[in-house]
């Protein structure tokens, strides 16, 4: 009889120095996520723009763990958007408010929304009940770390639209990454 080795202890060895390794194929992963506390800014018709720069940082926790960051997204909170008319009279302009994020690094606009006051006396609250609106700023080639900034911009419609809009807000990121065993995800005002 004619015994040829068995090939499943090969393969099981190679099953297992993938398993070890925490080989993406097989779908080792983690995440992390972060928010600001809550801060406010008050826009007025002389002073109509507010610009705000943030620093995402997406990578490993520990100083030697090895990731590959596949997914990363900024996202802002808007709580409240008030707006005050002059006290005692309907307004003539409704204002329109708007918030945008623009990539720094080379000047791409990464998302946009605008809103606009339909109260002429002043009662308008646009109330978002906390839920964000999320921008994908995803690396395109899985890098070790994924580092960026954005400027945050609050606008508002100038003269002849009067009195302030107050903004309460709030920042979020999140990632993702092959690989590691915690990520840190974090944002800065540098």
């Amino acid at each position: 009889m004619n015994a040829r080795p068995s090939r499943l202890p090969r393969i099981l060895g190679l099953v297992l120095a993938l398993l070890s390794t925490g080989c993406p194929l097989l779908g080792s992963s983690v995440s992390g996520d972060t928010k600001t506390g809550p801060d406010q800014t008050t826009l007025s018709p002389s002073d109509p723009i507010h610009r705000q720069r943030v620093k995402l940082f997406v990578g490993p926790k520990k100083r030697f763990d090895q990731v590959s960051v596949y997914h990363a997204s900024l996202s802002i909170e808007m709580r409240a958007i008030r707006w005050k008319p002059p006290t005692g009279q309907g307004a003539p302009v409704l204002p329109w408010f708007r918030v945008r994020i623009i990539d720094e690094a080379d000047g791409r606009l990464v998302e946009e929304r605008t809103y606009v006051f339909e109260n002429p006396r002043g009662a308008d609250t646009l109330q978002f009940g906390g839920s964000p609106f999320y921008m994908d700023v995803t690396p395109e080639d899985e890098p070790p770390r994924f580092e960026a900034t954005y400027v945050v911009e609050f606008e508002r419609q100038g003269p002849p639209s009067e009195g302030p809009i107050d903004v309460t807000w709030l920042l979020g990121a999140s990632g993702m990454a092959y690989g590691g065993e915690h990520l840190l995800v974090s944002l800065s005002y540098p």
